[in-house]
């Protein structure tokens, strides 16, 4: 079964998307439709926020992990 949405923001021309089970971030550009799934490595996601080229997923555990949107790598991650 597809994993149902758990959190969703549309901060300019992207939209981000996170899984309910916390496995999978995806980010969609709107403007060409292309899409990269990010693997979340934060758990179960709360919140999504962009700065510049960073992706951040804040957990419910209150990890952060911080993702580079152009690369699509984790650059780092932050725990409680």
């Amino acid at each position: 079964a597809d994993p149902m949405i758990r959190q969703c923001c549309a901060p300019g021309s992207i939209l981000m998307c996170a899984s309910r089970d916390g496995d999978v971030l995806k980010v969609w550009d709107l403007a060409t439709g292309s899409s990269r799934a990010f693997g979340s490595n934060a758990g179960l996601v709360s919140s999504l926020c962009t700065l510049g080229s960073l992706l951040f997923a804040g957990s419910c555990s209150g990890n952060v992990v911080v993702w580079d949107l152009a690369t699509g790598e984790c650059v780092r991650h932050l725990e409680a």
